[in-house]
Parts: structure tokens; C-alpha cells; sequence
């Protein structure tokens, strides 16, 4: 079984497959670990070739929602005049925008 574990969203990944040359894995994790997506039909073992539609772990992205809180995250971490005073104006990063399931912050 070949995984991949990356920062990048799955999109980054596909956008590059045949660019780089790399294989297709049978699991993608992606996203800082908050994606996880398998291949079907299963990928082919040729370099750039694909594998055939990802299809989301949903088990995963499920257990990682319980609990969690981005905008609570977002607003705690903005809120906190000690970063304040350290960063000033802490804004969400551009790579977690659309993943409700990451918040990176951008400090300066």
C-alpha cells in the first residue's frame, strides 16, 4: 500500500500528477491530515498515469468535525491580545480558506 501525507490539498496534488511524474498512491492524505481520499478504481502503478476517481474517507473527515470549532479557533487566536502585541493583525492563511477543517494562521 502506497500513502501519500502531505500539507497540500488533494486539488494541488492532481494539479501536478502528471507534471512530476510520481505515482498514484492508494491513500491520499492531504490538507495537514484533515483530507483523506482513496482511488477507484485502484491506481495503476506507472508514473503519472492516475488512479481513478478520489473518493473522500468520510469516516475520517467525520471523527476530525467532532468537536471541532474553526470559527471558535479563529476568533480565540485573533482575540488574543498577547499575539496581538507579538504579530498584529493575525489573519487566516490562504490554504486553510475552504477546509473547515484547518485554520492556519498568517502572522507577520
Amino acid at each position: 500500500t502506497l500513502v501519500y501525507n502531505t500539507g497540500r490539498s488533494l486539488r494541488d496534488y492532481l494539479a501536478v500528477l502528471s507534471e512530476w511524474e510520481v505515482l498514484t498512491p492508494d491513500v491520499f492524505v492531504g490538507g495537514c491530515g484533515t483530507q483523506m481520499y482513496t482511488f477507484h478504481p485502484p491506481p495503476s502503478r506507472a508514473a503519472g498515469s492516475g488512479g481513478g476517481e478520489a473518493i473522500a474517507v468520510d469516516r475520517w473527515m467525520e471523527a476530525l468535525r467532532e468537536g471541532w470549532d474553526k470559527e471558535g479557533v479563529a476568533a480565540a487566536v485573533s482575540g488574543t491580545q498577547a499575539l496581538r502585541d507579538l504579530y498584529g493583525e493575525i489573519e487566516e492563511k490562504h490554504e486553510s480558506h475552504g477546509n473547515n477543517l484547518m485554520f492556519s494562521a498568517r502572522l507577520p
